[in-house]
């Protein structure tokens, strides 16, 4: 068995597997890199709540844990005719194989840091580094993408640096073709989030659109349509949703028009017994507009891990588990600041015990693939002795459900 991708939708398998490979089952786990990096978490690491290794799970632990080999590189290309995937140079066949291996922002560049997946941050985290500790060092960071994405992480990175009283060396802006931030969520939780934004300080352009980065001597030359100037910046993050990884493209694995692969409810690609798919690289039968979040990945993660279970024991007298989506899949934002914002469908709360709620339900499950000696951090790494600009109050409101 070949599992390609280390997402969160694969890491029950990859507790389970040990299961598989007492059993006499080869299983080879293939990812570009050793680490998992937590989704949820990681605007919070940009932010200064977390240390790297918070947010972080290693993968190559879990497979040493399980007796599973650990291919670190990235998968180049996939020939389902032929049952095997190519990695690290290599034709690695399969009898059965699963794949978790994300999307990828739409339109990036190669000058703009992606934010999937989430270790190309990582050179982000640098440059904000170099601003905390050099009172010399000056950045200007463009934020491509406002939506839950492209918000969050802006949210926190301004916040951190208004605490160190950096905000003046670290410019931030945040551009996005729609009208106002957080364009899929009620309005009254974008008019929240945008009220933070402006005051501290983060220039906002929105109804925009924003030329690919162009190299400008050690910079990055950027034209926004309607701007009488182009920006000339340190850093852009590209935050635009997600598209299909290449990968599929040519699999011979049946794909949607924008490149997912099309799975049943039970995860397994059609006309493909042996290959099963989860995450955000999967499109689902039946599920048209299920957004590509955490949310639904871990929550396919029991549901692949059972059916591969299932299809390697080749049973006949039970039936394959079934993947079904929450109704109205919750989101809670961290916002940089004590509270969280917490959105379900039309219903948006701001609050502290919304970020509270957030931190227990991130490190409970960040914990349960941690090692066994891995000490559980507490409830107060929110330093808030430092004030923010203005401080906003808690608010709950209930947006049309038009909105």
């Amino acid at each position: 068995m070949v599992l390609v991708g280390g997402g969160h939708a694969m890491l029950p398998s990859l507790q389970a597997a040990r299961q598989w490979t007492d059993a006499g089952h080869e299983v080879t786990l293939v990812n570009p890199g050793r680490f998992l990096y937590y989704s949820g978490m990681v605007p919070e690491y940009l932010g200064g709540v977390y240390r790297e290794e918070d947010v972080r799970i290693d993968l190559q632990a879990l497979c040493a844990t399980a007796n599973v080999r650990f291919v670190e590189a990235r998968a180049a290309a996939l020939d389902a005719k032929r049952q095997r995937v190519q990695a690290g140079g290599t034709w690695l066949p399969y009898d059965l194989a699963a794949l978790d291996i994300g999307a990828v922002p739409p339109g990036r560049p190669q000058t703009a840091l992606p934010t999937k997946p989430l270790h190309g941050l990582q050179a982000l985290a640098a440059s904000v580094q170099a601003v905390l500790h050099d009172a010399r060092t000056t950045r200007h960071l463009v934020m491509v993408g406002a939506g839950a994405a492209g918000v969050e992480l802006t949210l926190n990175l301004s916040a951190r640096l208004h605490r160190a009283g950096k905000a003046s060396q670290m410019k931030l802006t945040l551009v996005d073709q729609a009208d106002r931030v957080l364009p899929r969520f009620p309005v009254g939780a974008s008019r929240y989030a945008a009220r933070m934004l402006r005051q501290r300080g983060v220039r906002l352009h929105l109804g925009t659109t924003v030329s690919p980065p162009r190299p400008d001597e050690g910079a990055l030359r950027v034209a926004l349509s309607g701007a009488a100037e182009d920006l000339v910046v340190d850093d852009v993050v590209w935050a635009t949703g997600a598209t299909a990884p290449p990968l599929l493209q040519d699999s011979g694995l049946p794909c949607t028009a924008n490149g997912f692969v099309r799975v049943d409810p039970q995860l397994q690609v059609h006309g493909h017994p042996a290959v099963f798919a989860a995450g955000d690289c999967a499109k689902v039968e039946g599920y048209a507009d299920l957004a590509r979040i955490g949310v639904h990945a871990v929550k396919q993660g029991p549901v692949l891990r059972d059916n591969i279970t299932h299809a390697l024991h080749e049973r006949k007298d039970t039936a394959r588990k079934t993947f079904r989506p929450y109704p109205v899949a919750p989101l809670i934002l961290s916002t940089g600041t004590p509270r969280g914002l917490w959105i379900a469908g039309p219903l948006w709360i701001a609050g502290t015990p919304m970020l509270r709620l957030k931190h227990y339900v991130d490190r409970s499950w960040i914990q349960s693939y941690q090692p066994s000696d891995t000490p559980a951090r507490g409830l107060d790494l929110w330093d808030a002795r430092a004030p923010l600009p203005k401080a906003l109050p808690s608010a709950v409101q209930h947006a049309p459900v038009s909105a």
